[in-house]
């Protein structure tokens, strides 16, 4: 279920409550008034299990805590009688005030929920009232239910002192609520909160002990009131969407080609030294920061050091099974006998790297696939030209960063045609004798020329390839030339030893993979031809192979473009 449909069914339970509230007011509507609530409160819960915010993973937790719960509902109206209803309703209020306290706790002691600031403060707030709430909620209705069914005896208990009795606990639970507020760590917010929640149980059960058994029906109506704050309390959290940009000029090859959706549902704050090419007003920036990036990342660190991010849990969870459920390098790229699939290779090299690696990508189908697939260990850096798509980058970019880290080790990765743009700078990786390990995508050609012309210019092909007028020399050729090792993998087979015999040396190498001229880079982000020639791109989200329509909507947090 879409974010945008899970939101119209809220509002229809909501108004169906309504409704619910206003038949109930009389006898004579009162069965549709309580059909009405059934309905709305159906609704509700089917929207919550397949709204965005619950995986896959956690469908069967809900269902089965739903069977059982309903099973014992279903058994209780069938065997209560009427006059006993009020005791029952009772009793179900307690397990109200008992999921408000255990919601309040989770909330808490969720260390994926992290928040600054005055939203740390009214998110701690939110805790503290919906955690007293229910406690009192909790204690007064078990008491309620006592006295209803007779198991404690209906003469109101009167303590001496006791509204003085209620002042002091009034005033123990604020001063602990401050203390709760201004901690610094779970811990040292968990002793007040266990204070109060104590206190909380002890005033609901004084409460109710002080009021006689004939009144009960009406504690019951008040304590259901409680119930529906602490639920309030528990519920209210703040989602405010950020996208913090630092240091990039947010090119297309970041934010799509149309810069309209990029981030929709988010706000944008970017920082860069050069504001100049955000004039361009591709993408709707909320704010813009002029500074140095390190001098910006140096300060949000030391102001953020040992705070609570308000990062939303249901984002992180959905990330997680995204990543599990379409997962870029599939298993079938490592059964193929022939070419390297380009994604197989870098899973595969990925599992070689060191925390002291650095890796730097070319321009094309080399930046593409290993941005998408690389996984660096602690410690390793990737290093690419990003949006400015430099065919040639990668030699003379290792070079620096093999110098800068001291000698270290480098790994580049370039196509053929890349590979020819700075070919000159492999005299200077020999003759200082750089451990500069450089891999070769041979793909014949230019792939995203070759795949575009496909795609968008029904397969007319101009210089992507030998059958096109473009080819390019022996690489073992080039390597011998500037006295460099060679390795050549010409299969997927011979893929592990070719990487192996590769990082195995100390020196600079030249590792060729011959890789299918017909790769493709997936997922990537789909364009169609109209017929007046322009081009029309969908959202980043939204990319080849695309998803059953279905799934999509439901894996979606904002209104999807149709």
């Amino acid at each position: 279920m879409s974010a945008s449909l899970a939101s119209v069914s809220y509002i229809a339970a909501t108004i169906l409550f309504i409704l619910s509230l206003g038949g109930l007011s009389n006898p004579e509507t009162a069965r549709r008034g309580n059909l009405y609530g059934i309905i709305g409160m159906a609704i509700a819960v089917l929207a919550t299990i397949f709204g965005p915010r619950v995986t896959m993973a956690g469908i069967p937790w809900i269902v089965a805590t739903m069977v059982v719960g309903g099973a014992i509902g279903l058994y209780a109206a069938r065997t209560v009688q009427m006059t006993q209803m009020p005791e029952l309703v009772a009793l179900m209020h307690s397990l109200v005030g008992l999921a408000a306290c255990l919601v309040g706790y989770a909330s808490y002691i969720d260390t994926s929920i992290q928040f600054t600031g005055a939203e740390k403060t009214i998110h701690e707030i939110e805790i503290y009232i919906g955690v007293l709430i229910g406690a009192v909620t909790l204690s007064g209705s078990v008491i309620a239910f006592g006295k209803l069914s007779g198991k404690i005896g209906g003469k109101p208990l009167l303590l001496p002192a006791r509204h003085w009795i209620n002042l002091i606990g009034l005033l123990v639970v604020i001063w602990f609520g401050g203390k709760f507020i201004s901690s610094h760590s779970i811990a040292d917010g968990m002793t007040p909160l266990i204070v109060m929640t104590v206190i909380a149980l002890l005033f609901g059960i004084h409460m109710v002990m002080a009021i006689g058994g004939a009144d009960m029906p009406v504690v019951v109506s008040m304590l259901n009131s409680y119930s529906g704050w602490a639920a309030a309390a528990t519920g209210f959290m703040l989602s405010n969407d950020l996208l913090i940009v630092v240091g990039t000029s947010l090119p297309v090859a970041e934010v799509g080609y149309d810069g309209t959706q990029f981030a929709r549902g988010a706000k944008v704050v970017v920082v860069d030294i050069d504001e100049t090419p955000h004039r361009k007003k591709i993408i709707a920036i909320d704010r813009f920061i002029l500074g140095d990036a390190k001098e910006f990342l140096d300060r949000a660190a030391a102001a953020l050091r040992g705070a609570r991010l308000p990062i939303d849990p249901g984002w992180t969870r959905a990330c997680r099974a995204w990543r599990g459920r379409y997962p870029v390098c599939l298993p079938e790229y490592a059964s193929g006998r022939g070419p390297v699939n380009i994604y197989h290779f870098v899973e595969r090299l990925s599992r070689r790297l060191t925390p002291r690696d650095i890796v730097v990508s070319d321009a094309g189908s080399a930046f593409y696939a290993v941005s998408q697939c690389v996984k660096l260990p602690q410690g390793a850096r990737y290093i690419t030209s990003g949006g400015f798509a430099t065919m040639g980058y990668s030699v003379p970019a290792g070079i620096g960063a093999c110098i800068a880290a001291g000698g270290g080790r480098v790994i580049c990765i370039t196509g053929d045609g890349s590979f020819q743009q700075n070919i000159q700078e492999l005299q200077s990786i020999a003759h200082h004798s750089l451990p500069i390990k450089i891999f070769v995508l041979n793909n014949e050609g230019y792939l995203s020329i070759r795949f575009t012309q496909e795609r968008y210019f029904e397969g007319r092909l101009i210089g992507e390839g030998p059958s096109s007028g473009v080819s390019f020399p022996d690489c073992r050729k080039i390597a011998n030339a500037y006295g460099l090792r060679f390795v050549r993998v010409r299969a997927t087979p011979g893929l592990d030893a070719g990487l192996d015999a590769a990082l195995s040396c100390d020196g600079p190498v030249l590792c060729e993979i011959m890789s299918p001229p017909g790769q493709l880079i997936i997922p990537t982000v789909a364009s169609r031809k109209l017929p007046d020639g322009r081009m029309v791109s969908r959202p980043l989200e939204d990319m080849y192979p695309f998803l059953d329509r279905a799934r999509f909507r439901g894996e979606m947090f904002i209104p999807p473009v149709e």
